[in-house]
């Protein structure tokens, strides 16, 4: 972070420096005009013209001066929010390039969107630093210029101020200790009351809550999430009222001291001097003050900074999305000893896994809910590294950012963005390929994806966040989207986890017929636990227990594998019920 702010200061230094003068000459002006105007006054060969002029000089100097620090505060505030927004898109750049693995790391996205946070408020974290750094100076040589202007006539009001002052920073920094201490905490509170305020406010999740009666769970769940952020909020309003209480009676030891010392002094000192004296301590109080407050802040984002950044840094920076290249050329794939275990948790999820297979295979996945399907296409595609083991293409060690090359994919959780339908088609293409559009549309027809009851086409968009005429697909049609999009695409296989999930019997029937249509070029992977699949591919991998359980073409696993026989029958009743 001392880079970035070395950077701010070094590209708005000539900005910065007007300010600081400006700002400068405005306060200690400020502070030292009624001891001045009395000392004028005082002066007994002053006429009334010469001391309006001097008066009318003196608070023009002091507007002008005000009104370019307010001027150029603002600008700084800008240029700090410009700072911030560029802050951002590197982080956002930077997460975009982190392995995908991190993004199922709970520990990970928590801190990610406390940093995210970090940089996206005005007056918090980044943007409250370099505003915190721009002050810090001027308030500094405020303190010396009013610091001298006393101590000219009394030390002792400088040395007592700075002390009894200097005590605000200890308390400052209790209750900065307090915020870095609970920092996880609160985070992760609050990322828990966003889920359930959402569940509250997105009509999606209504139905499931009046059919299943979820109303008094989640209410209660809420509420202990409420209870523990109140807990949180209150344990520090009580520390910061006891060190406020603090703070004050200290000010108001340091301000009646003062006074005493003045009141000593009146014999020795005019009138005019006095008030100067006093209102030049007001100054020092005040910005010592602040220095100290600011030095306090500074540390403690300083702290929440380092804390973000090192988690973020140790992600593994390694995905480049500028190696994308088409690989329509044939390759093989082996996985050799293969095994695997999510970030942070031991238990094995695949389990030594051995097979080989060609670009141009037509390749089932099999198995039921949990066995590790999903995640055995996680490590094909390059989403994951193996715990152990190795993944070889074209008999060479392969990292995952390598094997993204060669696949495009649609999984089960996969989302349409806010935009045209052809910017989530063709989002990674310069220009359009007439073939592809042209296909793009034949899709629309022939699976009825209509709007109003017109065939959308690639100017439709989708977001009703953004779009008030947006297209609002159901499960099946935003299914059909997904795929199409994985069709259009230049990678040399694709690979669809449950793809039919979402559609009835009918529709997956010609789903199938149409990938094996279009696959002539090239060839697929498709995961599911029905045996439909089985019709369209020539070899099928039975995942069971997070192990391979047995490889062949159907009619040989029929013969051979009781649980595959299991599986089919049990797709069977699903069908018969489905029909009925």
């Amino acid at each position: 972070m001392k880079k970035k702010i070395k950077d701010f200061f070094k590209q708005n230094i000539c900005i910065l420096l007007i300010f600081y003068l400006a700002f400068i000459i405005a306060y200690f002006l400020d502070s030292y005009s009624f001891g001045y105007i009395l000392s004028l006054l005082e002066e007994k060969n002053m006429n009334f013209t010469k001391f309006t002029g001097i008066i009318l000089l003196f608070y023009a100097i002091i507007f002008i001066c005000k009104f370019m620090s307010d001027i150029l505060g603002q600008k700084i505030v800008y240029l700090a929010f410009k700072s911030r927004m560029e802050q951002v898109q590197s982080l956002v750049d930077k997460t975009y390039k982190s392995k995908y693995q991190y993004f199922e790391d709970n520990n990970f996205m928590s801190t990610l969107n406390r940093a995210i946070d970090f940089f996206g408020g005005d007056n918090i974290g980044y943007q409250n630093v370099i505003i915190d750094m721009v002050y810090l100076f001027p308030y500094l040589f405020l303190v010396i210029i009013s610091g001298v202007t006393i101590g000219k006539n009394n030390i002792f009001i400088v040395l007592l101020t700075l002390i009894l002052t200097g005590l605000s920073f200890p308390i400052k920094q209790k209750l900065n200790d307090f915020d870095i201490d609970t920092d996880l905490e609160n985070g992760q509170i609050g990322e828990k009351l966003e889920y359930f305020q959402e569940i509250t406010t997105d009509n999606s999740y209504g139905k499931d809550i009046r059919t299943f009666a979820l109303k008094p769970i989640i209410l209660e769940r809420y509420e202990e999430l409420a209870k523990a952020a109140k807990d949180i909020i209150n344990r520090r309003t009580n520390l910061a009222t006891v060190l406020a209480i603090l703070s004050l009676l200290i000010e108001v030891l340091n301000d009646g001291l003062v006074l005493y010392i003045l009141y000593l002094s009146r014999n020795e000192l005019s009138l005019a001097l006095i008030f100067l004296i006093f209102s030049m301590y007001i100054l020092l109080k005040t910005m010592f003050k602040k220095v100290l407050e600011t030095l306090a802040d500074l540390n403690k984002n300083a702290k929440l900074f380092t804390d973000y950044d090192a988690t973020l840094d140790n992600s593994g920076q390694e995905y480049n999305d500028s190696q994308m290249v088409n690989k329509l050329e044939g390759f093989d794939i082996e996985f050799k000893n293969v095994s695997f275990a999510y970030p942070g948790s031991e238990n094995i999820v695949l389990d030594n896994l051995n097979f080989n297979i060609n670009s141009q295979d037509k390749l089932g996945i099999i198995g039921e809910n949990g066995a590790g399907k999903t995640t055995l296409i996680k490590l094909l595609i390059g989403l994951f590294d193996p715990s152990e083991g190795q993944i070889l293409i074209n008999n060479k060690p392969s990292t995952a950012d390598q094997r993204l090359e060669y696949f495009s994919s649609v999984f089960q959780n996969s989302l349409l963005f806010a935009g045209s339908i052809g910017d989530n088609l063709f989002f990674n293409e310069d220009s359009l390929a007439s073939d592809k559009v042209e296909y793009a549309r034949s899709y629309f027809a022939e699976n009825t994806l209509k709007k109003d009851g017109q065939l959308i086409d690639l100017t439709t968009n989708i977001g009703q966040d953004f779009y008030d005429d947006a297209f609002k697909p159901s499960g099946g049609q935003e299914q059909l989207l997904l795929i199409l999009r994985a069709l259009v695409q230049d990678a040399g296989m694709l690979v669809l986890d449950e793809p039919t999930s979402a559609l009835d019997p009918s529709k997956e029937i010609e789903f199938y017929e149409r990938i094996e249509k279009e696959s002539k070029e090239r060839g697929f992977i498709v995961i599911s636990h029905r045996l439909a699949v089985s019709n369209i591919v020539d070899k099928v991998i039975v995942i069971k227990n997070h192990k391979i359980e047995d490889i062949g073409c159907h009619d040989e696993l029929i013969k051979r594998s009781d649980y595959y026989r299991h599986l089919r029958d049990l797709a069977s009743s699903m069908y018969e019920s489905e029909a009925k």
